[in-house]
């Protein structure tokens, strides 16, 4: 079972099973604020330095909360 956030906070952490270019450089999770779905989160370091973001429901969320 995965680590579930309380609403409106989240952690990114350095991703160390990186094996493909296309791979997260950074991975982590997060919980929303208004309807309390977990998230994964995954970010990729471009090559001045900014971070790019995406967020995606956690597989296997059981809850009914639309999106």
């Amino acid at each position: 079972m995965a680590f579930d956030h309380k609403p409106g906070k989240g952690r990114l952490f350095r991703n160390d099973y990186k094996k493909a270019e296309k791979h997260p450089d950074k991975k982590g999770g997060c919980c929303c604020p208004e309807c309390e779905a977990q998230l994964d989160v995954g970010g990729w370091e471009n090559e001045d330095g900014s971070l790019y973001i995406t967020l995606q429901r956690r597989r296997g969320a059981y809850d009914e909360t639309p999106f």
